[in-house]
């Protein structure tokens, strides 16, 4: 087991630092579930109770679909898997989406002229939905009693890793489907990074680490058959569906999850060990350190004596702020005009896009020196 006294609770970015009265951090444990053959974080009544609390609060940790050109652009490249899943009956289809949030996925497929949707969510941006796309949204947590009807396709993007349960979640769909009826599913993949030992993967909203396996052996155990694995452009989320017949796959359930958490955990004690030292060296020298795209979730396993500055492209979350942090996020231009001695690229998904742009476009002070959190998890391979 993989355990931390406290890890950041991060909901999302702030407008004030203060978190929404939800705690800064809560202890975390990553663990291997045997049974289920999945990376898990262990679970804590208390964790849960907050995670509800937060997610009744509108908590959003990555961008929402249909939000923004990136969410625009995640939403049309799941939306071609579900059509072409669904080929020529498409328009006779009816649909639920469990976990929708504010029901741009529906909407889209509402505009393709579906037959029906239906969405469930208990987020404030549910309430938004249904008022601005004209979608009958069940505004609650999901639970099979809500639903009164049954459905050709189940869809839910972003959702099982959120769960506790996600054997009986994929079962409980299984109830709710019409005879040939499928279930589709998109979670993060996690495996790269699990084989990187990027700690920025840790999080409370997550109950569940998924890879393409072991997303493929929960379908498997929940009873569907003709199961299909892809990705998403980007190799960042993990498509899978199948369908819910009388018989079910007699399948090797691939069982390397297990190294792969073994592997993962002893990287990130040595990682934090490593990062530790930069940070004691910068505070002895006085010098000022920023975080480029994320990072909360690595500084705050840190101790640290000068307070961090955080920095991301998306103007949109500029003057926000990570839960506990005094300062708030800022524009990469201010690089330029109050510059920093050390600057930690966070994020190992764009990694090479963002330095590029930071040297070659912007062109920040050549003594502000960058830090590649991917390319020193990449060399400890």
């Amino acid at each position: 087991m993989l355990s931390f006294e406290k890890l950041p609770f991060y909901i999302g970015v702030l407008d004030s630092p203060d978190n929404k009265k939800l705690p800064l951090a809560l202890p975390f444990a990553l663990e291997f579930d045997k049974g289920l053959g999945l990376i898990r974080q262990r679970y804590s009544e208390k964790n849960e109770a907050f995670l509800d609390s937060a997610y009744k609060k509108g908590s959003s940790v990555s961008t929402p679909l249909g939000q923004g050109s990136f969410g625009v652009s995640r939403a049309e490249d799941v939306l071609k898997y579900i059509v072409k899943i669904c080929g020529s009956n498409f328009k006779k289809s009816s649909f639920l989406e469990v976990g929708c949030g504010y029901g741009y996925l529906l909407h889209r497929l509402k505009l393709l002229e579906a037959k029906n949707v239906v969405g469930c969510d208990p987020g404030t941006d549910a309430k938004q939905g249904k008022k601005e796309f004209g979608i009958n949204i069940i505004n609650d947590f999901y639970k099979p009693d809500l639903i009164n009807e049954k459905f050709d396709v189940i869809l839910s993007f972003g959702f099982l890793e959120h769960v506790k349960k996600p054997l009986e979640i994929v079962r409980s769909f299984k109830k709710i489907l019409k005879r040939r009826g499928k279930i589709f599913i998109a979670v993060p993949n996690c495996e790269n990074k699990l084989k990187l030992g990027d700690i920025s993967i840790l999080g409370h909203e997550h109950w569940n680490f998924f890879t393409a396996k072991t997303l493929e052996g929960i379908l498997i155990k929940g009873g569907l058959s003709n199961i299909k694995i892809a990705f998403d452009s980007r190799k960042a989320m993990i498509y899978g569906w199948g369908e819910a017949l009388n018989h079910t796959e007699n399948k090797n359930i691939d069982d390397s999850a297990e190294l792969l958490f073994n592997n993962f955990s002893e990287k990130v004690k040595n990682i934090l060990l490593y990062l530790q030292t930069k940070i004691d060296k910068l505070d002895r020298e006085n010098k000022t350190l920023g975080l480029y795209a994320g990072g909360l979730q690595i500084i705050g396993l840190l101790k640290h004596k000068l307070e961090p500055r955080f920095f991301n492209g998306d103007v949109a979350i500029h003057g926000k702020y990570f839960p506990g942090y005094i300062n708030s996020i800022e524009s990469p231009e201010n690089l330029i005009t109050n510059k920093i001695d050390e600057l930690w690229i966070a994020a190992t998904d764009y990694d090479k896009e963002i330095t590029n742009y930071l040297k070659y476009k912007l062109k920040i002070p050549k003594d502000t020196k960058i830090f590649s959190f991917k390319k020193y998890l990449e060399e400890l391979k």
